[in-house]
């Protein structure tokens, strides 16, 4: 299969992952602007809209958000850097073009989260779980991801350069065309994974 047909493919493949949005779609798409910072109402999900929270485009640089709960949350576009995510549920959250660089996620569960074209560079994504996701063209340059869950995640396209891959679980990963220089694979699962066309 050629470079081209691979993309392709991914493409089509890339569509299952936006099918999440259908289920979300009674939730109304106000894009309100945040300049402060978020207090614990986010935590206690006392902000909850039909079921889900909306923060697309939101200013939540530097803020607390351990242990919070962001199940299926809109956070696409929103800055998030050097934000305390550790711990928090992120799971089938929209992320999409977010700003998470600098971001503390330790052990925070991203199970099926929507990570395309986010930026996670210097990121600590140790102890995490990213199975399912897709973080297709993401930008994880220096992210730590030490014993990260990374089963059947897409990250086609990704830049991994000098990442932190040590003791994590990439098999059934999908890991063409991304860019692995200088990254650290050691005691790293990867069986199964899809390596063709990688950059290393």
């Amino acid at each position: 299969m050629s470079k081209s047909e691979l993309e392709r493919e991914f493409q089509n493949k890339n569509q299952v992952f936006l099918q999440k949005d259908v289920k979300k779609n009674l939730i109304e798409q106000e894009n309100t602007s945040f300049n402060f910072s978020v207090d614990s109402a986010i935590k206690h999900s006392s902000l909850v809209k039909d079921g889900f929270l909306n923060y697309s485009g939101a200013n939540l640089s530097r803020t607390d958000l351990s242990d919070a709960n962001l199940v299926g949350a809109y956070l696409n576009g929103t800055d998030l850097s050097h934000a305390n995510l550790q711990g928090a549920n992120l799971q089938d959250a929209d992320l999409r073009g977010a700003n998470l660089s600098y971001a503390n996620l330790k052990g925070a569960r991203l199970l099926g989260a929507l990570l395309n074209y986010t930026d996670l560079s210097y990121a600590d994504l140790s102890h995490t779980d990213l199975s399912h996701a897709n973080l297709s063209c993401a930008d994880l340059t220096r992210a730590n991801l030490n014993k990260a869950n990374l089963t059947n995640t897409c990250l086609f396209n990704a830049n991994l350069s000098d990442t932190n891959f040590k003791k994590a679980n990439l098999s059934h990963a999908d890991l063409s065309c991304s860019n692995l220089s200088k990254a650290r694979i050691h005691d790293t699962n990867l069986s199964d994974a899809n390596l063709s066309y990688i950059d290393s």
